[in-house]
């Protein structure tokens, strides 16, 4: 867990985990939400359940790339660019020589098609980024990605320091540290598929404050309640379907059906438990009389 010293000093900077999202090629972080989270305006992070197995397994990788390749690791504090001074690097492991840099991933079985074959460079393009940046930041020329795929593929990939990318990643971070510090944030990016919680999740509401909107938010709220029309109807024919098949099994627990189709069910007890509070937008429209 990130004390509030990390979350702080994480703040004042661009991390390399950061630089995918910013520059839009990150599967779950956009622009949007590194803005945000830099000004402190989203809560924290809490790890999933991948992520907490990837904290658990960085120790036994990082040992595995030890025992496949001979060379021992070290651990060093987050490092920052002696130049660019928003530019933070949180180095999984350095070799022991502090000549190469060495991150630790884990991976899903089905995103192994993401990887090529181990020793080259063909890493997903996000993991491409953040290596640059941390090559950028502590000056190194080479970056080793150790991978554990599906619990039991092991796998280093080797990714060469790339100045031309760097220059180009430079620039583009740069801009968006200006972003932060002007208080200008980017556009939302309306097809990212994280992008609805993240709005969700900012949950500031000032009771005095009342705003005009235009046509173009007029039309959002008609197709947000016309699409909530939709699925409530979907939802019902849904539930009437689930009932008429319920009724017809009586009291059978298994059931056929021509073509092969097989129907069961079984009654599931849910244990009682306890929910923490939790804060969320509650939001409605009213329809004009």
């Amino acid at each position: 867990m990130l004390t509030v010293e990390d979350l702080a000093d994480r703040r004042t900077g661009i991390g390399s985990s950061d630089a995918a999202a910013v520059c839009g090629i990150h599967p779950k972080a956009t622009a949007y939400g590194v803005y945000l989270a830099k000004l402190g305006q989203l809560p924290e992070l809490q790890p999933n359940a991948a992520m907490r197995w990837g904290i658990r397994l960085e120790h036994a990788i990082a040992d595995g790339y030890t025992e496949e390749t001979g060379v021992p690791l070290i651990t060093v504090p987050r490092c920052r660019h002696p130049e660019h001074n928003w530019m933070l690097a949180s180095i999984d492991r350095l070799t022991a020589d502090r000549r190469k840099i060495d991150e630790i991933k884990t991976a899903g079985l089905f995103h192994s098609d993401e990887w090529g074959e181990p020793g080259t460079d063909q890493v997903p393009e996000p993991y491409v980024v953040q290596v640059q940046h941390q090559m950028a930041v502590t000056n190194l020329n080479e970056a080793d990605i150790a991978v554990l795929i599906g619990g039991q593929d092991f796998r280093i990939y080797s990714v060469l320091r790339s100045n031309r990318l760097i220059e180009h990643l430079i620039e583009i971070l740069d801009a968006f540290w200006q972003r932060i510090l002007d208080r200008r944030p980017p556009d939302p990016d309306w097809q990212h598929p994280t992008t609805p919680q993240l709005i969700a999740a900012i949950g500031n509401i000032d009771d005095s404050l009342v705003v005009d909107l235009d046509q173009d938010i007029l039309e959002c709220v008609k197709e947000y309640q016309s699409l909530g029309q939709s699925a409530k109807a979907t939802q019902d024919r849904r539930a009437t379907a689930k009932a008429k098949i319920l009724h017809a099994m009586g009291d059978a627990a298994l059931a056929r059906l021509p073509d092969g189709y097989k129907l069961t069910r079984e009654s599931v007890t849910r244990k009682a438990y306890s929910v923490a509070e939790t804060t969320y937008i509650d939001f409605r429209v009213k329809t004009p009389r």
